[in-house]
Parts: structure tokens; sequence; C-alpha cells
């Protein structure tokens, strides 16, 4: 079945189970890095909700074949009704009085959002974009990112370098920080047969993950965290940083490996992921214990 056949099948059989009145509809989303999905959402519903939108682009990977439609159907129709409360949505964004507590660092890469870059505040870091969301929670495990753009800041009536401040105040309390050694990452995953396998375990618990408390857009760890000074001062070691996705960054001991080195293990670990909207940047940077400073290696 063919993708765009696939759309205008699930989007009948969705509209079949939906109760009356309310439609089911189509719209592009831009993501980063160029990366445009087509997400699947209901038309307005009462006031103080949100429809949730379901990509149809991994739904459209995951089918068998036609047969699953109507099953499938029936479970994005339950989770378009499902309301999105007000404290979840986008709602409150607009009032500044709000945003202003929630405002957190988000990481993209920079040469390949020029074009998204054009609408958002940001400044550069390294190889990469330092731009800007509004975290919303709903108060349990749930939570999101809205972007913050020229409009938006422009309505609330204050600068770059305020939201900078901002994100600098509330990063850290909002998202955290969280680090593992590659040991623990991969617990039961290391062999330990032979002196050689225990010598690279032993090895693999000086490198470290260094992410969110939410494992999501954790890449960003390196404009608030001081994890990395702990961390270089445990292995007592300058750093190599090695950003895997938007989502994490990986830290090496820099004792006794070369950039070119580092920078083959970089690249071997981004082809493995491939979602385009999670690539952050093939760069390998470095982190100096003695001054605290990052550098592209």
């Amino acid at each position: 079945m063919e993708f765009n056949s696939f759309l205008e099948q699930i989007l009948d059989a969705v509209n079949a189970e939906l109760p009356s009145g309310r439609t089911a509809r189509y719209k592009a989303v831009n993501k980063t890095n160029g990366v445009v999905y087509t997400g699947m959402y209901l038309d307005a519903g009462e006031k103080g909700t949100v429809s949730p939108i379901v990509y149809m682009e991994p739904v459209f990977d995951g089918i068998s074949g036609p047969e699953t439609i109507p099953e499938l159907a029936r479970e994005l129709a339950r989770i378009l009704i499902s309301p999105v409360k007000q404290e979840r949505s986008a709602f409150r964004v607009a009032e500044y009085e709000y945003a202003k507590e929630r405002i957190v660092f988000r990481l993209i890469n920079l040469a390949e959002n020029g074009a998204m870059l054009e609408r958002l505040p940001h400044r550069t870091f390294l190889d990469l974009a330092v731009t800007y969301g509004v975290f919303i929670s709903d108060g349990d495990d749930g939570f999101g990112i809205a972007q913050v753009s020229h409009a938006l800041m422009d309505q609330w009536g204050i600068t770059e370098e305020t939201l900078y401040e901002l994100a600098s105040g509330n990063s850290m309390r909002l998202m955290g920080d969280a680090v593992k050694s590659l040991t623990e990452v991969m617990g039961d995953g290391l062999p330990d047969d032979t002196e050689e396998d225990r010598r690279k375990a032993k090895e693999a618990g000086r490198f470290f993950m260094v992410t969110n408390r939410y494992s999501f857009l954790g890449a960003a760890t390196l404009l608030y965290s001081d994890r990395y000074a702990e961390i270089a001062k445990k292995v007592g070691s300058d750093l190599y940083l090695l950003p895997t996705s938007v989502h994490e960054v990986m830290t090496v001991p820099a004792d006794g490996r070369s950039p070119e080195e580092i920078k083959t293990l970089q690249k071997a670990i981004v082809s493995e992921d491939p979602l385009k909207e999670h690539h952050l940047t093939e760069s390998v940077y470095y982190y100096s214990a003695a001054d605290g400073r990052f550098s592209i290696a």
C-alpha cells in the first residue's frame, strides 16, 4: 500500500469511528533538520481542550497491510478524542507571567535549520543554535515543550537576552540532569569471559551518558549542567563530548585518545539512529577541565 492511499483510507475509517460533529483532518508539521510529518488531529472541541496530533509516517511504517486499518482506526479515534487539558496545551503560553517560569533551552543544528531559525530567537553555541521552549507539564508524568518564536517573544515584550537568562535559571529546575556510566547503560550487555573483556568493561565505566530526567532533548544539558566538570574530575581527564542525538551526550576521557578516533566513534553512533529529527551534529566537542570551556575538537 502506498502512503497517500493509506492516508485516504485511514482518514475515512477514523472519521467513521468518531462521535457525530467531530472531524479528523491532516496538517503538515515541521520538525527540526527539515523533517516534515503528516499530523492527524481533530477539529476544535470544547473550550479548554486541544486534540493530540498523531504523526502518520510512523503509523504507516508499523502496519502490516490493509486488514489492520479498521482496528487501527478505532485506536486512533480513541486517542484523538482523549482531551488534552489546558495545562498541557498551548493556551497559556502567550501569558508571560505563566511562561517566564517555564522557559528552557533547546539545542538544534545550526546549518540544517536555517529556514526555521529565521522565525526563532536564538544564539550560537559551537556549531549549534540555542533556541527556547516553554515547558508545559500536566503535573503528572506528561509534558511538552512549546517553541518560542520571534512573534511570541515580541508579544511578551522581551529580548533574546532575557530568554537566555530565564532559561539559565529554569532549565535545571524543570528538566534537571541525569548521568549513567556506559556500564550502567549496557547492564549485562558487556561480556566478561576474558581478561580483555573485563578490561573493556572497566574502561566502559569511565564513559558516561548525560541527559535530563526525561531523556528528552537532553543534549541541552551542555548549556546548564555542572555534570561535565564533575565527570572530568571523576575520571581525572579532559573530556571528548559526543552529542549522539538531541537527547543525550556521551563523555569520553580524552587521555590517550586522538580526535580522529573519537570522530569515527561519533559517526558510527549517529548513523545507528535512522530518525533525522534526532540528529544534532556529527562534530565532537572538547571539554577543558582547567577552564570549564567547550570547543569543537
